[in-house]
């Protein structure tokens, strides 16, 4: 899956096929540069699954449902889990991404999740 980095993909006991997107904060830079990237990350996943890509890697997955979540550590709370909330409303709401992945044999439906966690400091650790 050249130019789309993925970090984790996983089979779900339901059938359904995980595509985990990992964002490792803090963040030193400007927000609205990593929830960008975040969204780059979220649409080319999408195409990826609709397209047939994830299926010829992963041939198991064919006409499965996919999930694609965002596990967010160490971000700003709430930012990321409200903006993919936001990506997956509006890429559930256009009619060209629907179109697309209605007329797709390589996946049957296409879900969000996000979790944001707080890493323990090695500080922690010792205890």
């Amino acid at each position: 899956m050249p130019g789309t980095e993925i970090d984790l993909i996983a089979e779900r006991a339901d059938g359904s096929f995980v595509l985990y997107l990992i964002e490792q904060g803090p963040w030193s830079s400007d927000m609205s540069t990593h929830l960008r990237a975040i969204q780059d990350r979220v649409y080319a996943t999408f195409d990826l699954a609709v397209d047939g890509e994830l299926a010829a890697g992963h041939p198991d997955s064919a006409g499965r449902p996919v999930v694609i979540r965002v596990d967010a550590y160490d971000t700003p709370p709430g930012k990321v889990a409200g903006f993919v909330h936001f990506l997956a409303t509006v890429l559930l709401n256009s009619a060209r991404h629907q179109d697309a992945l209605r007329r797709s044999p390589h996946v049957t439906k296409i879900d969000f999740e996000c979790v944001e966690k707080r890493l323990r400091k090695n500080r922690d650790l010792a205890s």
